[in-house]
């Protein structure tokens, strides 16, 4: 064999290896394409989705009807572009009964605070140098004086306001903080007390011939009496709101001040007349009858009870003597012992309630009218343990 034959052999070798190399690779190029379509045609796994079960969320605490009446002659202001006022979840027993929240409210340098019981995380919350609030038991809401008949009702959170027309005194705050209850009307045309939502709708009457409502911790009784300054012989009354009766307390003619405790019970205070002695009664939750709770410490000049301040478990009642002289002085009831003592020794001392555990009771002392410094106190029901909660603050 030539070179030259060599030389073309090694040639066609040569392009045998090239063709054979070529169609491998094209065989691998297709087998990966073939590869890459079938993963492409598989479904792709995804997270499966979060199941109810797995779900966390905070419901609201529903607050129930609370009258079927839609109609209203209140108006919203609008400090804000889009205010609201909703109702906000606060603490419930396994019951559902709606607990109290530890807020109060204060005044102090022509502002309505709103903090904890022990005065933490103050919060100003309306511009008011004087007049009647209260806050609602959630905590929430305030209900503030603005005018004669003219109410402010406050979102605590927000700053939202809403007006309330109508009342001539403060309004009764229901036990779960949906409605509020109050008089209307005058001397002169009658009194009559009315309900309404505690975003100012529905507002609708209630009891004709009736004043200074107190709604029932249950919410389903309001204690009344005929007029905002009952003589002796008008009537304490309890309507029931399902039923639409009407029913006289024993014994409670006269009564110019009243509370419920928590277990039912309705207490009233007597003021003295003639030679006869003012007294702190209580009447049982079934209004079947009154007894004598104690007798008001007498004095000169003679001195009436004002509001009532039942405790937590309704074994003592706060409350204040004001007598003539101008002058307020803090009293202890303990229902057991049928005894009134008075903590301490000094005046000028308005309660506004106790802790949520009772261990202690909240007060103003000093006399705001007379140029006094006042401070917001508490102490326990033995006068023991007295300390500044807020100084500076006032009523």
């Amino acid at each position: 064999m030539t070179t030259d034959d060599l030389d073309e052999v090694t040639a066609q070798r040569r392009r045998t290896m090239l063709i054979a190399g070529v169609v491998s690779l094209a065989v691998l190029l297709i087998g990966v394409g073939v590869v890459f379509a079938v993963l492409a045609s598989r479904p792709v796994a995804s997270k499966p989705p979060i199941t109810p079960a797995e779900e966390t969320s905070s419901a609201p605490v529903s607050w129930g009807a609370s009258s079927s009446v839609s109609a209203t002659s209140s108006t919203m202001t609008t400090p804000s572009a889009n205010p609201t006022i909703t109702s906000a979840a606060v603490s419930t027993t396994p019951t559902g009964q709606i607990v109290r929240s530890g807020r109060i409210a204060y005044r102090l340098g022509g502002q309505i605070w709103v903090a904890g019981e022990d005065g933490s995380g103050a919060k100003a919350v309306f511009a008011s140098a004087s007049g009647d609030y209260a806050l609602s038991p959630d905590g929430k809401m305030l209900v503030v004086a603005q005018s004669v008949s003219t109410y402010a009702l406050v979102n605590t959170a927000s700053g939202a306001q809403l007006e309330l027309v109508g009342p001539i005194e403060l309004p009764s705050w229901s036990p779960d903080s949906s409605w509020l209850a109050y008089t209307a009307g005058s001397a002169i045309t009658g009194y009559s007390v009315r309900r309404v939502n505690r975003d100012a709708t529905g507002d609708a009457l209630v009891v004709t011939h009736a004043a200074k409502p107190q709604i029932a911790r249950d919410g389903k009784r309001v204690a009344l009496t005929t007029s905002l300054d009952p003589g002796g012989s008008d009537p304490l009354q309890v309507y029931d709101i399902s039923t639409k009766v009407l029913r006289r307390v024993p014994d409670g003619e006269g009564a110019e001040n009243f509370a419920w405790a928590p277990s039912g019970v309705l207490y009233f205070a007597k003021d003295s007349s003639g030679t006869v002695a003012g007294s702190l009664d209580v009447a049982n939750s079934a209004l079947s009858k009154s007894s004598v709770v104690a007798r008001i410490p007498a004095s000169d000049p003679p001195a009436s009870a004002g509001a009532l301040y039942p405790g937590p478990d309704g074994s003592k009642v706060l409350f204040a003597l004001t007598g003539d002289d101008g002058y307020s002085r803090l009293q202890i009831a303990d229902v057991a012992a049928k005894k009134i003592t008075s903590p301490t020794t000094l005046y000028d001392e308005y309660p506004k309630g106790w802790l949520l555990d009772g261990s202690a009771v909240l007060y103003i002392h000093g006399n705001a009218i007379q140029n006094e410094k006042t401070s917001l106190y508490r102490m326990r029901p033995d006068g023991t343990k007295r300390t500044i909660v807020v100084s500076g603050a006032g009523l």
